[in-house]
């Protein structure tokens, strides 16, 4: 009497639980796709990024777009999944962008090498030349010189940082023991002929005190 009630009662329920497990799906498959979309526009954004990298980069400004690459990575860890399939493909898309832009990062550090090889060689060419002056006593001629060879290191560049600050200090202390000596050299000099001028102040302030004998042949003889 009772199986009609009790077979559409059965159905409302079994139906509830398929129409929750239904929506469930759709809620997932949504977020899927949306989450799918971020990672499209994540990718599109990071493509964009790296054919905007002009050649005419430095250190510092890679520093800078390291970081803005590493942060694409760390948004790309926080959407989410995409469906499952897309989202290897866009995985592999995204991954392909990264290593284009580290292989871009390590060929301008590869050719920064190259070029720093070459200014450390012409640095310490600058700086054995410098050396050849270093003890002269030649002011004239070695000053010259070495302002010479301090103009050409300022427009050589810099060439890098593990060697820079050390061959800088290398070549600063040559200069500097040139240009001591000189200054030291001329201040004795100086204390010499202020010494000659207080000597002789002193001679015209001795001749201009001295009174002439009357006696000219008394005065003759003094």
């Amino acid at each position: 009497e009772d199986w009609e009630a009790i077979k559409e009662a059965y159905w409302t329920q079994v139906k509830a639980v398929y129409a929750r497990i239904n929506l469930f799906y759709e809620d997932r498959k949504q977020l899927l796709a949306e989450q799918l979309k971020l990672k499209q526009e994540l990718v599109e954004e990071t493509a964009a990024f790296i054919n905007a990298i002009e050649d005419n980069q430095t250190v510092k400004s890679w520093d800078a777009l390291t970081a803005t690459l590493l942060d694409f990575q760390e948004r790309w860890k926080t959407i989410g999944f995409g469906p499952r399939k897309e989202n290897e493909e866009l995985w592999g898309i995204f991954r392909a962008h990264c290593d284009t832009f580290f292989q871009k990062k390590r060929d301008f550090y590869n050719v920064l090498q190259e070029k720093n090889k070459v200014l450390i060689q012409e640095k310490k060419r600058i700086i054995a030349e410098a050396a050849q002056y270093k003890d002269s006593t030649d002011w004239k001629l070695a000053s010259e010189k070495l302002i010479q060879l301090q103009k050409q290191w300022k427009n050589s560049g810099n060439s890098g940082q593990k060697t820079e600050q050390k061959l800088w200090q290398e070549f600063r202390s040559v200069c500097d023991a040139f240009f001591n000596a000189k200054q030291k050299h001329f201040e004795v000099q100086d204390k010499l002929l202020e010494d000659n001028l207080t000597a002789k102040e002193a001679l015209i302030q001795t001749i201009e005190k001295y009174a002439l004998n009357a006696d000219k042949k008394q005065a003759l003889q003094d």
